[in-house]
């Protein structure tokens, strides 16, 4: 009976992501708080044992807020899969180069050239026997593109990764 509900947990989560994908769920992009965002995620599960580095400014940037927060907690999520015996997650938020960038830097393995290539294209996983569902990094990229934004990874193999969300400023 307990593998049945996790089944079904997994296939209803699967499903939202689908969803998430899809942009069925998407919003216009409008001002998003993101320090406040940042801050909010960090008392949640999602965000417990991630270091977060917040500048002293308030930064607000374009993007569908459900959507933002979502990309930030994909990249949260691959980059714990990536170094689950890491304690070495850094996030943080600073304007670069005119946007504003959400930086998640994990010290797994890295990523061949071939793999990085491709890591974000919906259903591409390198986890085996079905342990990732390959929508993560897509779910981010197309957040972002949907707020004139995007994700940028740079990765190579015993490197780590470090993903950004890159996002046009707003106005507070």
């Amino acid at each position: 009976m307990s593998g049945a509900r996790n089944a079904g947990a997994r296939a209803a989560g699967f499903a939202h992501r689908l969803l998430v994908y899809s942009g069925r769920t998407a919003r216009p992009a409008e001002p998003v708080e993101v320090t406040a965002l940042l801050r909010t995620l960090a008392g949640q599960p999602e965000g417990r044992g991630v270091a977060m580095t917040l500048p002293p400014q308030t930064l607000f940037a374009m993007a569908d807020p459900d959507g933002l927060q979502q990309a930030v907690v994909e990249l949260i999520e691959n980059a714990r899969e990536a170094a689950p015996a890491s304690h070495a997650l850094a996030l943080r938020a600073a304007l670069q180069d005119g946007m504003v960038c959400i930086e998640m830097r994990d010290d797994g393995p890295g990523m061949a050239p071939e793999v990085l290539a491709q890591a974000a294209e919906p259903l591409f996983t390198t986890r085996a026997n079905g342990a990732g569902r390959g929508l993560g990094l897509a779910i981010a990229a197309r957040s972002m593109e949907r707020a004139g934004g995007r994700l940028v990874l740079d990765s190579a193999p015993g490197q780590g990764c470090v993903a950004r969300l890159l996002l046009r400023p707003a106005e507070g």
